[in-house]
């Protein structure tokens, strides 16, 4: 599967669900034209086109209000969201972590598709990732800590909390 262009997902919402950051929103549209453009399509040479190509400025210019999100998925899967013969990419541990931000289909697929995002895709990965991040923050990583933890862009927001726990 290779990805056609990066569209952010439809987002469903009803009456009892608290306000859900839309598609139209300013961070998704902002990053729209430069996420299309970086992302490489061909069906025709699949062979020699690498199906990852421009997932990495993907992520950069759509997280770039949240840049830890960018080491995540470095951390997570080295940007890749596909195989090298267009499959899924999935976890080694765990093959229910799916797409570059590895996330969890057991526990959230469901709740995923409920909302509109389909997170086999880039921009689907990406847009549910941000809302688990503005739900829980990186805590739904945690396992791919001692990686991103290593990060500049870490060691700069948690270094202020680490040295107020040591004082």
């Amino acid at each position: 599967m290779l990805v056609s262009g990066l569209m952010t997902p439809t987002v469903a919402t009803n009456q009892n669900e608290d306000t859900i950051a839309k598609p139209q929103d300013e961070v998704a549209t902002s990053t729209q034209a430069a996420v299309d453009s970086k992302v490489t399509t061909s069906t025709a040479s699949k062979q020699s086109t690498n199906p990852n190509q421009g997932v990495e400025q993907a992520i950069r210019e759509y997280f770039k209000d949240i840049p830890l999100m960018a080491e995540i998925a470095y951390c997570e899967s080295r940007f890749r969201q596909y195989e090298k013969d267009g499959s899924l990419f999935r976890g080694k541990v765990n093959n229910k972590d799916v797409g570059v931000l590895q996330v969890n289909e057991r526990y959230h697929l469901e709740r995923a598709s409920k909302l509109g995002y389909d997170i086999h895709t880039v921009e689907g990965n990406m847009a549910y990732s941000r809302r688990l991040y503005n739900e829980s923050g990186a805590k739904p990583w945690n396992s791919s800590s001692p990686c991103w933890m290593k990060s500049e862009v870490a060691q700069q927001m948690f270094a202020p909390k680490l040295l107020a726990e040591n004082i």
